[in-house]
């Protein structure tokens, strides 16, 4: 587990510096770095692991340049990313316009074929796609936008979750109780409905 993260020189973060806990949530004003803190978290994981590289290069894409993601209020020829897991080591990453530097060993995959072998990395951004009644069958679980949970939720609706997220005991499939939290949040009889296909999972709401 990750017990402290350092940040300096990028985006908006000058130089800042935060506890993690199992249950890390940030709060503040639009623009006062709360994504960067998490952009950051995904760079450092990133360039931990050769992997990392390849299955992380679309998601975050919008990183990759130097000039733009560094911070310019302070004129910074650098940046600086450190973490510290609960082992009390540190990693670190350092990037500027001409190399990278990195001395992290992070064992985090990024969305991994293989769940249970290596702790694992999900990330869902702010965007999310408009209203779609097919979407693609794939490996990947969640995607960036969100773009592979309706064929996850295709593949895994009839198994049954732990006990301790069951909400209602008639059933402990997903598909249950994925309905029962959809009914009670949005106050109506709607059913999430999946259907493989070709390869495609067919989307849609019963009433």
């Amino acid at each position: 587990m990750l017990t402290q993260i350092s940040i300096n020189g990028f985006k908006s973060l000058d130089s800042t510096e935060l506890p993690l806990s199992p249950l890390t949530i940030l709060t503040g004003t639009n623009s006062s770095g709360k994504s960067s803190v998490l952009q950051a978290l995904m760079l450092i994981i990133k360039h931990s692991a050769s992997v990392n590289q390849y299955s992380m290069e679309d998601v975050i894409r919008f990183l990759a340049d130097f000039s733009s993601i560094r911070n310019k209020k302070v004129n910074a020829k650098s940046i600086r990313i450190s973490v510290q897991d609960s082992n009390n080591t540190k990693h670190n990453l350092v990037l500027n316009a001409e190399y990278t530097d990195t001395d992290s060993h992070l064992g985090y995959q990024y969305e991994p074929r293989v769940i249970g072998i290596e702790p694992e990395l999900l990330y869902l951004n702010a965007n999310r796609l408009g209203a779609q009644e097919f979407l693609p069958v794939a490996e990947r679980r969640v995607g960036g936008a969100g773009e592979h949970l309706f064929s996850t939720f295709d593949k895994m609706k009839n198994n049954p979750v732990p006990d301790y997220l069951v909400k209602t005991a008639e059933s402990k499939t997903l598909a249950y109780q994925v309905s029962y939290w959809l009914k009670l949040i949005t106050g109506t009889s709607s059913e999430l409905v999946t259907e493989k296909v070709g390869d495609q999972v067919k989307v849609a709401f019963s009433n």
